[in-house]
This record gives structure tokens, C-alpha cells and sequence, in this order.
């Protein structure tokens, strides 16, 4: 399993003021298409009531009557904003998040979720932060890989689902394995649909995950659902939770309003989870971020309930805007013969993978050279970041590379956002072809001199 050499934020540094310097950008996994508006309907209910309370009471306060002052002010709740609130999130909008995850995962409203079980975070990064300062250092998690870097824990035992998805049968695989080398596994943590190689998970195999995790042997692993791109799914997400309901209990839910409703930016999300959970993870999630604003906490909920009735229809404006861009690179991908996987891989999400392990023995040139610093001393392209890098210096365009996703850095897979446009996307697929048969061309003609 490899571990990435630094962090990201050095690298990331070279894309600051990127628009002002011409930077082709496709690295960041941004949602393009417009934001939902019943996202700022929602905030702009709640600041709506709020200045309507402020004025009275500030009427109030003019006229010297503080007891008023004070009654008017519980009366209407305005401690959540003028005080510290709950760091747990209004009662209010849990009360309403519950319901609307009782709706989508179809649980009754005795069994499903109560607001006790709902968390407010500040994004699906935020959440995972939370849950992993809670894990001590000696619990072991399973993690299918690659894996976004915030899904990492001090104990990690690799999945491989790089080429062929995430399947029961490969689960039963890992559990047995990492049992047999470690002894207890504490979490299964799973992220479907799964960035960044787009696999979403199907019904069928829910159910026979569902099987595995019911043996006795298996019953003590808690299971972590980081669902922070089921909104844009293609075709719509099913959860094991609605599969197996009977599970609730060890389930822990993540959401997100980033990808799905194209509001990366405000920071908010939720994890639902058993009482108990929640009461462990608070903690940690104070410390990180205290709590979320509380128009936030309304916004994040009208559009979490406009979601739950327009499925069809929100799902649908993902496969006409980011659907087609992905088909369009990915067939590209497969003409280059850069695709990754190489065969019948069909991204759930607005992203593609690329290898471009051919770009393996190019000359670093002073600007590649620049931007790497002492990560590369060879003088020679030999990792995915030095393929970025590369791409980033002479192309001006910008690709993630698959090793900050725990990947080898070796193989050279790198990703690319599909959601800007496909002007934008066929500017940076001209630029890697370009290099490509510069490449290609030495290549042959290297062939012939030594025949």
C-alpha cells in the first residue's frame, strides 16, 4: 500500500491564481453545473425570520423592556446565531433530515433515523475528520483502494478495487485476510459511489454484502458509507441501508452538499449514526469546526427535502451535463490507449482515469523541475506527480495525480474532472495527446536506428 510522499498542499500551491494564469483546470473535484437554488431558499428563509426577530426585538430593547427582550429572543431561537447554538445542529433541521433520510433509504419512522442521530459537519471532509480522530491508533479499517486521502486511519488494511470494482466476493476476501493477519477489524469504511474510480454499487451486491456482514464472525465491524457522491450518480444510488435496514445500527452515513448540489463552497454536511456514534464523533467535530451556521443548516435541509421528491429529475440533469462529457473523455481515453481500467469501465461520477505511464523517461525541463523541487532528483520522469508536474509546465494544464488516492505512484494514472465544458476538455486531451506521439514518434524512431 503506498503512502504519499508529501502532502498535497505544496503541489496544489502551483494552481493558486490559476484562471489569471491561463492553467487548463480540470484536477479539483468541482461540481459544474449550476447550484441547486432551493440550496439559498432555504437560507434565505431562515435570514428572513431572523431580521424580522431582530427588528422587534431591538424595538424591545429601545423601549427598555429587557425582560421582553429576552423572552422574544428563545422564543425565536436567536440564540443559535447571536450564541454558540448547538454544536450538534439545530434540532429542527435534524428533525427534518431524519425524515428525509427515512424517505430515501424507505425506513419507518420507528425504526429509521431520529434527529439524535443526525450530526452537521462541515462537508463529507469534515465528517471523516471527526470519525477518524475518534479511532484509536491500534483499530483496524478496511478501505477499498485507491481512496480519497481523508478517508485514511492510523490502521488501514487495502482493498483492491482499481480494476475490477468493489464486490461481496472481494470483501468476504479482504475480511478473511485482514482476520487472519491482525484479528479484530474494527470499521469497514466504504465510499460509493467511489472516487475516484467511479464504480457505484448495485442492489445485487448490497445484498450479498449484506449477507457477509450478518455472519456471527462479523458482527462486531462497525461499516462507514461515505456517500458523498450519491446525488450525482448517474443512474441514481442505492444504499446498503436500504438493502439491509436490520444493520442500521453499525451503519455510518455520510453526506454531503458539495458534489450533488454544486456548493462545495459552504462547508456543510451530515452523518447519520446511532446515538452512541454521534455522542463520540462530537468531540472531535467541535474541535474541528465547532458547529455550522444554522442558514447553512436550513439551506442544506430544503434542498435535501426538494431532493428527495425530484430524484428522477435531479439525476437526469446528471447524466445530460456530466454524463456525456465523461462518455466523450473516456472514449477518448480508449482511442489513446490511456484508458484505466483498460476495458468495460463505465464512471458512475464526472470523472475519468488516465495512464500515462508512457510519459516514464521524459526529461524534467527547469520549469517541471520547478514545481517539483527536491521530490524529484533523477532528472527523468518516474511517478504520477512528476507526469502532472510535466503537464503542468509545458501544457499549462492540470491532472490529479491517482497516488495522493494511496495509488501507485509508479503506474502514472492521473484524473481528470469532467464538468467544464468539452471545449475545455478536449484543449487538455489535445495537450496529452501532443505529448503522446512526440513520444510515440521517438519511440519508433528509436526502433529504427537500433534495427
Amino acid at each position: 500500500m503506498y503512502k504519499p510522499k508529501r502532502s498535497l498542499l505544496p503541489f496544489m500551491s502551483f494552481y493558486y491564481n490559476a484562471e489569471q494564469r491561463g492553467i487548463q483546470m480540470t484536477i479539483v473535484g468541482e461540481p459544474s453545473l449550476p447550484m441547486r437554488p432551493e440550496f439559498l431558499t432555504g437560507m434565505q428563509e431562515y435570514l428572513d425570520q431572523q431580521q424580522k426577530a431582530i427588528t422587534v426585538a431591538r424595538a424591545h430593547l429601545k423601549n427598555k423592556d429587557f425582560d421582553k427582550v429576552a423572552e422574544f429572543k428563545d422564543e425565536h431561537n436567536m440564540r443559535a446565531v447571536e450564541g454558540y447554538g448547538d454544536p450538534q445542529g439545530e434540532k429542527r433541521y435534524r428533525e427534518r433530515i431524519a425524515i428525509t433520510l427515512n424517505k430515501l433509504y424507505k425506513l419507518s419512522s420507528h425504526t429509521g433515523y431520529k434527529a439524535d442521530e443526525i450530526l452537521f459537519t462541515a462537508g463529507a471532509t469534515g465528517s471523516l475528520s471527526a470519525l477518524t480522530q475518534h479511532i484509536t491508533r491500534d483499530a483496524l479499517v478496511i478501505l477499498p483502494f485507491p481512496c480519497h486521502m481523508w478517508h485514511h486511519s492510523p490502521k488501514m488494511f487495502p482493498m483492491d478495487v482499481s480494476q475490477h470494482g468493489f464486490t461481496a466476493e472481494k470483501l468476504d476476501e479482504t475480511i478473511k485476510e485482514a482476520r487472519n493477519q491482525h484479528g479484530n477489524i474494527h470499521e469497514i469504511r466504504l465510499c460509493d459511489p467511489h472516487n475516484p474510480m467511479g464504480y457505484a454499487t448495485s442492489r445485487e451486491v448490497w445484498e450479498k454484502v449484506a449477507i457477509i456482514l450478518r455472519r456471527p464472525e462479523n458482527k462486531n465491524i462497525s461499516i462507514t458509507l461515505d456517500e458523498a457522491y450519491a446525488e450525482v450518480a448517474f443512474n441514481g444510488h442505492v444504499s446498503l441501508i436500504e438493502v439491509a435496514p436490520d444493520l442500521k445500527d453499525r451503519i455510518t452515513i455520510i453526506r454531503t452538499i458539495g458534489k450533488g448540489f454544486s456548493a462545495t463552497g459552504y462547508r456543510v454536511g451530515i452523518v447519520a449514526a446511532s446515538k452512541k456514534r454521534i455522542q463520540e464523533i462530537m468531540d472531535p467535530n467541535i474541535h474541528i469546526y465547532f458547529k455550522v451556521a444554522p442558514e447553512i443548516q436550513a439551506g442544506y435541509t430544503k434542498v435535501m427535502e426538494w431532493y428527495e421528491n425530484h430524484q428522477q429529475e435531479h439525476h437526469q440533469d446528471m447524466r445530460d451535463f456530466y454524463q456525456s462529457q465523461v462518455q466523450k473523455i473516456t472514449e477518448r481515453t480508449e482511442e489513446l490507449g490511456i484508458a484505466y481500467p483498460k476495458k468495460n469501465h463505465h464512471p458512475q461520477i464526472f470523472y475519468v482515469l488516465m495512464d500515462l505511464s508512457e510519459f516514464k523517461g521524459l526529461s524534467l525541463t527547469s520549469k517541471t523541475k520547478e514545481i517539483l523541487g527536491t521530490y524529484n532528483t533523477s532528472g527523468v520522469v518516474e511517478t504520477d506527480v512528476d507526469v502532472a508536474a510535466y503537464l503542468l509546465a509545458e501544457k499549462n494544464i492540470a491532472l490529479f495525480p491517482l497516488s495522493y488516492f494511496y495509488h501507485d505512484p509508479d503506474a502514472c494514472v492521473l484524473r481528470i474532472t469532467c464538468g467544464q465544458g468539452m471545449n475545455l476538455l478536449n484543449k487538455v486531451m489535445d495537450s496529452v495527446e501532443s505529448v503522446l506521439q512526440n513520444i510515440r514518434q521517438s519511440n519508433h524512431s528509436k526502433k529504427i536506428i537500433s534495427a
